[in-house]
């Protein structure tokens, strides 16, 4: 007989851990809010969006390779604004 696959259910989280994390998505808003507009809006379609830079060169008629740039810089913005919070 085939044994079924069995998935453990996610443990639930304590208390400490919620607000941890409520908290890390707050800061992960505020960093992404803070980039300036056309990396914000770089960001979120390539990371949060999953477009293909392709796509999104052809969205904001620029190359691909003016994309790879603005998200590299985009996603440095947002590590170094949540490197305080997350080396504590």
């Amino acid at each position: 007989m085939a044994e079924k696959n069995v998935i453990p259910m996610a443990r639930e989280k304590n208390p400490e851990e919620q607000l941890i994390h409520k908290e890390l998505a707050e800061r992960v808003e505020e960093a992404i809010a803070g980039l300036p507009e056309k990396q914000r809006l770089i960001f979120v379609l390539g990371t949060q969006m999953g477009m293909r830079y392709r796509e999104i060169g052809e969205i904001l008629e620029c190359s691909e390779d003016a994309v790879k740039v603005r998200i590299h810089r985009a996603r440095k913005r947002v590590r170094d604004a949540l490197k305080p919070f997350l080396e504590t």
